[in-house]
């Protein structure tokens, strides 16, 4: 391997880190909206790890399908909840966290398909221990 591909490879893996990190990022503020009931914020964070992979999922037309299937669903959901401001509907409320928990599973599943979740465990190069 000569230099330049040794370069591009480190490019590579440090690309792949920041996008690791910033997903983790997105994903901690998810659950600190979540824990608040701030359904703004928490989409907000959703978009946010859906645009860190958004280069993985636009070579996916089902993917693509989904998730914007499910921000539609989450987008009309957040629209009567907050028109509904003076009279909260539990009913709405309950429906919006669930969709949101859905997308939210959907992200980490796509997350990991694409290589950025955690690393299988028949994968020797990430064992922990020495076994």
């Amino acid at each position: 391997m000569n230099e330049e591909q040794s370069d591009n490879k480190k490019s590579e893996f440090n690309a792949g880190i920041a996008i690791v990190m910033a997903i983790r990022n997105y994903k901690d503020n998810a659950h600190e909206a979540r824990a608040l009931d701030n359904y703004n914020l928490w989409r907000s964070a959703l978009e946010s790890i859906r645009s860190e992979l958004e280069g993985d999922i636009y070579k996916h037309s089902d993917d693509i399908l989904l998730c914007n299937k499910l921000e539609n669903v989450i987008n009309n959901k957040l629209q009567i909840y907050y028109s509904q401001k003076s009279k909260k509907s539990i009913n709405i409320a309950s429906e919006l966290r669930k969709n949101l928990n859905e997308y939210e599973l959907v992200l980490m599943r796509l997350e990991n398909k694409y290589g950025y979740g955690m690393p299988s465990g028949k994968d020797k190069r990430f064992m922990l221990s020495g076994n």
